[in-house]
């Protein structure tokens, strides 16, 4: 959240993770993103939090946990 809170603001329209591991930064982004830009749905926001990762299984973690978010 320390590390979250310095990048992500008001006016931050997309978030890149780029080694995003199981998504944990990518989960933590995808909140404060809706708490500045609350008229956006689940949708919109998954649209807007992107990471990437070389290994597959924390790849498919990181899909999940976002998706569980809404």
């Amino acid at each position: 959240d320390i590390v979250a809170g310095f990048c992500i603001n008001e006016k931050t329209n997309y978030l890149l993770d780029s080694g995003c591991g199981a998504g944990t930064f990518l989960v933590r982004g995808y909140y404060f993103l809706k708490k500045f830009q609350p008229t956006l749905n689940h949708q919109q926001l998954l649209e807007r939090v992107w990471g990437v990762e070389i290994a597959a299984f924390p790849a498919f973690l990181s899909v999940m946990n976002l998706s569980l978010l809404n």
